[in-house]
């Protein structure tokens, strides 16, 4: 691979920051909007309560998509191999 090729680590490194924040908003929009359905429940908080839990899930693969790119940056060791289930 050439160097012209590598991915741009730095600018990976700010978008993982920048949807992390992003991350922790959206999670407490949707806590919020859990207790509301809890104690008033109506359909036009369902369907926010939807397009937030479906932005949340969105954020989440790409957080794990960059996570995965960045490992070796981040310091995280490699994944263990998976332990064979006995009887399986």
């Amino acid at each position: 691979m050439a160097y012209d090729e590598l991915p741009d680590f730095d600018a990976m490194l700010a978008e993982l920051v920048e949807l992390e924040t992003r991350e922790r908003e959206v999670s407490a929009e949707r806590r919020r909007l859990h207790a509301r359905l809890d104690s008033f429940p109506n359909e036009l908080t369902a369907r926010r309560e939807k397009q937030v839990s479906a932005e949340r899930r969105a954020l989440h693969a790409r957080i794990d998509e960059l996570r995965l790119v960045l490992r070796p940056i981040l310091g995280v060791p490699e994944l263990p191999a998976p332990v064979p289930r006995l009887g399986a």
